[in-house]
C-alpha cells in the first residue's frame, strides 16, 4: 500500500496544508522579489477545504478497491463516537496516540508472519509461470505432431488445421511463452522459511494491549467494540437495520 501513487500523493497534498496553515517565515538573505506572493486568508481556506475534499476522494477510491467497504457507514459511526467521546471530555490527542502507538506494534508483530506469507506466495507465482510455461511447449508440440500427423482417418484433424491457419495458434504459444519469460518471478530465488513456525492465528498481543490503554483514556466498555471495528483495527460488522 505504501508504494501506491495515491500515498505519495496525499503526502504531498498533506505538506502543503500544513505549509498554507503555519506562519510564513521570511529568510533575511531573500528579497521581497524572490518570494512568491502570500496567499491571502479567504484564498489559503479555499485551498485547504480544496486539500481536505482531494485527499477524502483518493481514500475513498483506496478503499473501494482495496476496503472491505462500508466505508460512508463506518465513517458516519465513527463521527457519533468521536463525538460522544467529546461530551466525555475524553482527550482525543491521547486516543490518536494511542492508536499510532497499535499501529507499530501491530506492525512489528505481525511482520514476520506477513513476510513469510508473500515469500511464499511469490515462490508458488513463479512455480506456476515455469509450470505454465512447460505445458504451453507441451501443447505446441502436441499440434505440431496433430498437423504433421500423415495418417488423416479422423476428419477433425482437418478443423485443427482450419484453426491454425485462421489464429496462428501456434505462433500465439510461442508469443505467450516467450512474454511469460519475462516475469521476474521465474527465476527469482526467495531465501527463508515460507511457513509460519505456529500454526492458528496470531497471539496478537498488540491488540490486547491497545484495548487496555483504551480503557485506561476512558473509551467506555462495548461487548461489539465498535471503535476498533470503525478504525479499522477488527473487521468491520455492517450496522444491523432497525
Amino acid at each position: 500500500m505504501a508504494r501506491l501513487p495515491e500515498v505519495g500523493h496525499i503526502a504531498a497534498l498533506r505538506n502543503e496544508q500544513a505549509s498554507i496553515s503555519r506562519p510564513r517565515r521570511r529568510n533575511k538573505m531573500t528579497t521581497p522579489e524572490m518570494t512568491a506572493p502570500e496567499m491571502t486568508a479567504p484564498e489559503k481556506e479555499q485551498r485547504l477545504a480544496a486539500i481536505e475534499t482531494e485527499c477524502m476522494d483518493i481514500l475513498r477510491g483506496l478503499e473501494q478497491r482495496y476496503g472491505d467497504g462500508h466505508y460512508e457507514e463506518r465513517r458516519v459511526c465513527l463521527d457519533d463516537l468521536l463525538d460522544a467521546f467529546e461530551q466525555s471530555r475524553i482527550d482525543l490527542e491521547t486516543v490518536l496516540s494511542i492508536l499510532r502507538k497499535a499501529d507499530y506494534e501491530r506492525t512489528v508483530e505481525l511482520g514476520q508472519g506477513w513476510e513469510v506469507d508473500m515469500r511464499r506466495s511469490l515462490r508458488t507465482h513463479g512455480r506456476l509461470v515455469q509450470d505454465v510455461r512447460r505445458r504451453l511447449r507441451e501443447l505446441r508440440d502436441s499440434y505440431n505432431a496433430l498437423l504433421g500427423a500423415s495418417h488423416r482417418e479422423f476428419t477433425i484433424l482437418e478443423n485443427i488445421d482450419t484453426m491454425e491457419r485462421s489464429f496462428s495458434l501456434i505462433q500465439r504459444l510461442d508469443d505467450l511463452w516467450v512474454d511469460l519469460g519475462t516475469d521476474p518471478l521465474v527465476r527469482e530465488k526467495f531465501f527463508g522459511p515460507d511457513r509460519r513456525s505456529k500454526r492458528g492465528r496470531p497471539e496478537q498481543a498488540w491488540l490486547k494491549r491497545l484495548r487496555v490503554r483504551l480503557k485506561a483514556a476512558g473509551i467506555p466498555d462495548d461487548p461489539e467494540e465498535t471503535f476498533l471495528r470503525c478504525t479499522g483495527y477488527l473487521p468491520y460488522r455492517p450496522i444491523a437495520e432497525p
